[in-house]
């Protein structure tokens, strides 16, 4: 049996870095999606309150529907993404430690 390679160091601290700054970038997403589903929601408030047309409703609703599947997506990729950085930083840390 071969043996399985192992990452480097530099490859390891590359690929933390890179998934350090994709978190940071689900983030930073997540943020502006919760503002605009906010936004969203205060509209819906005011359009059922006005008692607009349910063809805008509907159009309303499918776009609260759209902004929720994609706030479950990035919710997913987010915690992907950390498992993914824990296993990396498990792997520094062991590479450290071996002499």
């Amino acid at each position: 049996m071969t043996p399985r390679p192992q990452p480097t160091l530099a490859y390891l601290r590359l690929l933390e870095g890179q998934i350090s700054r994709f978190l940071n970038t689900l983030q930073e997403r997540l943020n502006e999606l919760e503002t605009v589903q906010q936004e969203l929601y205060d509209a819906q408030t005011y359009l059922l309150q006005e008692s607009a047309p349910l063809e805008v409703l509907a159009q309303v609703r499918e776009a609260v529907n759209y902004l929720s599947n994609q706030h479950w997506a990035i919710l997913q990729l987010t915690c992907i993404a950390s498992h993914l950085w824990a296993v990396i930083q498990a792997l520094l840390h062991s590479t450290n430690e071996t002499p």
